[in-house]
């Protein structure tokens, strides 16, 4: 059967001695692939060595032609994402980063060597990141001043950029001192005018000190490309990788700022005053830190998915294909939960509709009100995990529970993860009420 992923090749000519010459008649020939199924026979010719020089020519001709480009490869990988499931933001993003790496795609894969690959690297590493310049994110405020919601879309499309980044220019804007708030469908809307933009990350002056990429980011995008190399390396359009000797440089951030014991209970504290006052923000917020919860998965959450009176909480709709689990509810948070769902369909949302900008913001409202240092939603999982780690519960065990695809404890039933919940988050409990040091 002819060998449909090689694309059009001489059929045989990778078995020496012979390389697909065969005899025939009075002389020899070889045949020819389209990679498609046809096959097609040479002329015959009087010797082997004539033969043999000819298919030599043709099949290096044919391999020639027939190379596919990064542009190409790109464009398959982003479908092989696209059927493995993987979300549509992340495979839009996964592409933008592969694409930024390689920058001229209409080269043959075969042709990036390790050399050049180190070379893109590095100038990868020296590039000023695609931030905003000041005068997009001054559009961007001119547009939200429009109308009173602006959608994800129109902010993308009236500024020119993706959806992504007129996200991450709304929260330099936030930190900047901007009031935007967020909503699940509505989009953005301006409460406030913030100071005016002072940080040279966001300079128009080009003699200004131009910013690097972070060490976190290029080394990031250079994963990415190794992966998507390993991927083209299995379709055999490579013959190795060439990214996988490249090291990455530069020091990575490990973790965000958390809160201090004492200050993750005064933050707690803060929220269980709002929660009793029927707060549902404080109520959301605090499943980042008493369950470990992604800000996404809290606010995908129906309200079917709260089971068993309460005191379970599917998580269908999250990051990674580990994400998907069920998460024992805390006595603490039960209460409110089920208040929170009374009167509502199954398949309504538990919280309303909210982008999960809306738990960040209210982790950061709380951290205001109980006067602790401000940080984000991510931080507060973080925080989670590292009470659970400090007193006895093992990174496989915390690492499964929290939804993180790498566990080494994979055939673990629910029955047991749900027993390592309840001692999970009773841990975190009873180090934020005092009774663990």
């Amino acid at each position: 059967m002819p060998n449909r992923s090689k694309g059009p090749h001489v059929i045989g000519f990778d078995n020496p001695p012979k390389h697909g010459v065969q005899p025939h008649g009075r002389g020899f020939r070889y045949w020819t692939s389209d990679g498609k199924g046809a096959r097609e026979a040479s002329e015959t010719f009087p010797t082997f060595e004539e033969a043999l020089a000819s298919a030599r020519r043709v099949a290096a001709a044919l391999a020639r032609d027939s190379q596919t480009t990064v542009d190409e490869a790109v464009g398959a990988y982003e479908e092989h994402l696209e059927a493995k499931g993987n979300k549509p933001n992340s495979v839009k993003e996964t592409v933008r980063r592969i694409r930024r790496f390689f920058g001229a795609v209409d080269i043959p894969l075969a042709s990036l060597t390790e050399k050049r690959c180190r070379e893109l690297y590095d100038e990868l590493v020296a590039s000023a990141p695609a931030e905003a310049p000041r005068r997009t994110l001054e559009a961007i405020a001119e547009e939200l001043r429009r109308q009173e919601w602006t959608t994800a879309s129109q902010l993308a499309a009236a500024v020119g950029l993706t959806r992504s980044g007129a996200a991450k220019c709304v929260s330099a804007m936030r930190r900047a001192g901007w009031r935007i708030d967020a909503h699940y469908r509505k989009g953005y809307r301006m409460t406030g005018w913030g100071a005016p933009y002072s940080s040279d990350e966001y300079s128009e002056d080009p003699d200004a000190s131009t910013p690097r990429l972070s060490a976190d980011t290029h080394r990031n995008y250079l994963a990415e490309a190794k992966t998507f190399l390993n991927w083209c390396l299995s379709k055999k359009w490579i013959s190795r990788n060439p990214l996988a000797d490249v090291k990455g440089v530069g020091r990575r951030r490990r973790g965000k700022q958390q809160l201090r014991i004492d200050e993750a209970r005064r933050w707690l504290n803060q929220a269980l005053v709002l929660a009793d006052k029927g707060d549902a923000g404080a109520v959301a917020a605090s499943l980042s830190l008493l369950m470990g919860l992604r800000a996404s998965e809290i606010v995908r959450c129906q309200v079917r998915d709260l089971d068993d009176g309460g005191q379970l909480l599917w998580i269908v709709q999250s990051k990674t294909e580990a994400g998907r689990r069920r998460v024992v509810v805390p006595p603490v948070l039960q209460g409110y939960l089920k208040r929170l769902a009374e009167g509502k369909k199954g398949d309504e949302l538990l919280f309303g509709a909210h982008w999960r900008d809306w738990i960040s913001a209210g982790v950061q409202r709380i951290c205001e009100l109980a006067g602790v240092p401000v940080v984000c939603a991510h931080s507060m999982r973080g925080l989670h995990a590292s009470l659970a780690m400090a007193h006895g519960i093992t990174g496989a065990v915390v690492a499964g529970a929290l939804g993180h695809e790498h566990e080494s404890t994979t055939t673990e039933s629910y029955a047991q993860r749900e027993a390592v919940e309840k001692g999970r988050q009773g841990v975190v409990l009873e180090v934020l009420t005092g009774g663990k040091k």
